[in-house]
């Protein structure tokens, strides 16, 4: 886009803008180059997990605007899939903005004949996507950026399902946004229809969880939990008392929602510096367990007393564990052949391993939890989901039952928590149990890095590297033969373990399969400027793994570099 074209787009926003922060904000990047051209030069789009950026002025930035623009185009859109009295459910979580810019997605959806009804304080997003399917809505709305830092925002949508609109519903929703104004005025309709959704909806959720993974009242032990300064304290809470656990203590400075996060600039439960807080009071308490959530609840972290620290779980780390004790502890005396186990292509191969061992079926899906939930809907078309265990992936989100269509902190905390009463019956610790799981099947171990990238042409660099390794072709790897390339930009990648299922959506996405085993995987981020790269690594030891993700990431990197 050229300068001028920049300058244009700049002085529309500048004549029609009615929000005077917007205003404000538009004067005092008037003369800034750099900043014109990114808030200007291209517009928000949807990645892996709904639409999520910065929080600003411009086509580029969330702002009621932005989002004014995606909800009509998601009303057009699903009045073309269910013209009959349309019906969505609206929540949002503790972000700055949040509160705005539902109430913008709420009109824009009256204003359109919607039935709208909206959560009237914050609330997790596991429980938006229970509620269009437990309310029959059309489709739903959550107002998150998930883990993303304070100075982002965005947007989820769902349809009828619950299930997050798959890649080839969001690209029409994204070409009917191109074609509309951002500044069309929202005049009330005479049809229009906002309502709080009902607060027996948070009852019956509970009361499904509870009924769907045969939850009962545990042995009480010591636990810190922290939601992050998000929407999961109140849940989270509620949910311990009705599993009868009294001993837990939740860190004060991070037990009310807060917009600006300050108490950790990345609110990820991934990440060992957002637990800072938690682990300090965990050490005081002599607590067992340290639990985290992030700002909308759907991500869990994990971290056990391991002498006088604290072991922070991966999110393979917890995904494995949880699936050996649903196999083995919940669903102990049935036969498991015939059952589902959904993960994403970069979540730890132990899965096979494992559900081997039980005669389950592992169906294989890209990143991102609209994925592995669309899988779910798959198989509830033809009469599968009964037989359901868990869908995971690495980056720390579950899902261990289907009252639900993404990924659900509140449910995974109740799983983790009768899992370590029932192991301290035994004298076992959730370390023990993932080491007797290594000596098992043996040293399935996952790291990930990534490469940032800042600038308009972030996407475009991005693009570059990912085509220039396709046409190199490499034969090896850190000195290891690749034994093939899997890439997800061609049709027909085999979609479970046994190869039954074929037709895997084209996606910017490699791997190296390696003669020992061990896979590279490399994919742009769809919700940030990164390029990610996963070490799936197979070896007879720690050690041997740790040595191994050393040198592919030494060779990765000089590629990358190279490039």
């Amino acid at each position: 886009m050229t300068t001028e074209e920049i300058r244009r787009k700049y002085e529309e926003w500048r004549t029609h803008c009615k929000d005077p922060d917007l205003l404000s904000e538009l004067e005092a990047i008037g003369e800034d180059g750099h900043e014109l051209r990114d808030r200007f030069s291209k517009e928000l789009e949807f990645g892996t997990g709904g639409v999520r950026g910065l929080l600003g002025v411009g086509p580029n930035r969330v702002n009621r605007y932005t989002i004014r623009r995606i909800t009509t185009a998601f009303a057009l859109f699903l009045n073309a899939q269910a013209p009959n009295e349309p019906s969505v459910v609206i929540g949002y979580d503790s972000r700055k903005a949040s509160k705005l810019l539902a109430d913008e997605a709420a009109t824009v959806l009256a204003t359109n004949g919607f039935k709208v009804l909206m959560f009237p304080e914050i609330i997790p997003t596991p429980v938006v996507s229970f509620a269009v399917r437990n309310l029959c809505c059309t489709g739903g709305i959550m107002i998150t950026a998930s883990h993303n830092p304070a100075t982002y925002n965005g947007i989820k949508v769902y349809g009828k399902t619950g299930t997050q609109l798959c890649d080839k519903d969001t690209t029409t929703i994204s070409e009917i946004a191109k074609k509309l104004d951002f500044f069309v005025d929202l005049k009330s309709s005479t049809n229009a229809e906002i309502t709080p959704v009902p607060t027996s909806l948070l009852d019956t959720y509970f009361e499904t969880i509870k009924a769907a993974l045969s939850l009962r009242e545990i042995e009480d032990f010591n636990l810190v939990f922290t939601p992050l300064n998000g929407a999961g304290s109140k849940p989270i809470k509620r949910l311990f008392g009705e599993m009868n656990l009294k001993s837990f203590w939740v860190v004060p400075e991070q037990e009310e929602p807060d917009p600006e996060f300050k108490t950790c600039e990345y609110p990820n439960p991934e990440d060992k510096n957002a637990l800072k807080y938690a682990i300090k009071l965990a050490k005081e308490k002599n607590a067992q367990l340290v639990i985290a959530t992030d700002p909308d609840c759907d991500r869990i972290g994990v971290a056990e007393k391991n002498g006088d620290s604290y072991y922070l779980l991966s999110g393979n780390d917890l995904g494995v564990l949880l699936l050996d004790y649903l196999c083995r502890i919940k669903n102990t005396g049935k036969s498991l052949t015939g059952w589902h186990i959904i993960k994403s292509i970069v979540t730890t191969n132990m899965v096979e391993a494992i559900a081997e061992k039980y005669g389950l079926t592992v169906n294989l899906t890209l990143t991102g939890f609209k994925n592995i939930c669309g899988k779910m809907d798959e198989l509830e078309a033809t009469n599968n989901l009964g037989n359901f265990v868990i869908g995971f992936e690495e980056s720390c989100g579950y899902l261990p039952g289907t009252y639900a269509r993404d990924k659900d902190g509140i449910s995974t905390t109740a799983v983790v928590c009768e899992m370590v009463a029932e192991y301290n019956k035994t004298g076992t610790t959730l370390l023990n149990r993932l080491n007797e799981l290594y000596e098992e099947f043996g040293f399935y171990m996952s790291f990930a890095t990534c490469f940032e990238f800042k600038g308009t042409n972030s996407m475009e660099l991005m693009g570059n590297i990912m085509q220039k390794l396709r046409s190199e072709n490499p034969s090896d790897l850190a000195n290891h033969k690749i034994s093939s390339i899997q890439d997800y930009k061609k049709e027909g990648v085999s979609q479970t373990n046994d190869g039954s299922r074929t037709g895997f959506p084209t996606s910017d996405v490699l791997v190296f399969n390696l003669s020992n085993r061990t896979q590279v995987v490399m994919r742009p981020s769809g919700t940030e400027p990164k390029l990610k790269l996963y070490y799936l690594i197979t070896a007879s030891s720690k050690d041997d793994a740790i040595s191994q993700f050393e040198a592919l990431r030494l060779c990765m990197d000089k590629k990358i570099r190279e490039i």
